[in-house]
């Protein structure tokens, strides 16, 4: 009687070939992931800032002048997640600075509008 025992699986080799092979791909894609989070987080300071501007022009239609302090507005979808600071403010014009913590730039708004209605990406 020919009693062959058969064993099913994978060899080491094979096992250590696709650990390569996932590893080099996985090397590839974290830096690419993190980029994208970067990204991700300066769109979220950027929309942030945009919904400040337009409490901002909310604020001076009823008290005829800008508001010096956050706390001031009424800022829809703020989720106080990134920071941002008004810088200065006047009757004509206002400075308001955001960023993320997590992010790679730092959004910054420095005029009267809508003169300048482009957000600069910059420190303030």
């Amino acid at each position: 009687m020919n009693n062959i025992n058969k064993e099913f699986g994978f060899t080491i080799m094979e096992l250590l070939v696709v650990v390569t092979i996932v590893g080099v791909l996985a090397s590839i894609a974290f830096p690419q992931y993190a980029s994208y989070k970067g990204k991700a987080y300066d769109k979220h300071a950027e929309s942030d800032l945009r919904n400040i501007l337009t409490a901002e022009e909310a604020y001076r239609i009823e008290h005829t002048t800008y508001a010096a302090n956050l706390s001031l507005l009424t800022i829809p979808n703020f989720t106080g997640i990134t920071r941002c600071n008004i810088l200065g403010a006047t009757a004509k014009d206002f400075t308001v600075e955001c960023f993320h913590p997590s992010g790679n730039n730092s959004y910054c708004w420095d005029g009267e509008p809508p003169v300048r209605m482009e957000i600069g990406v910059n420190n303030c």
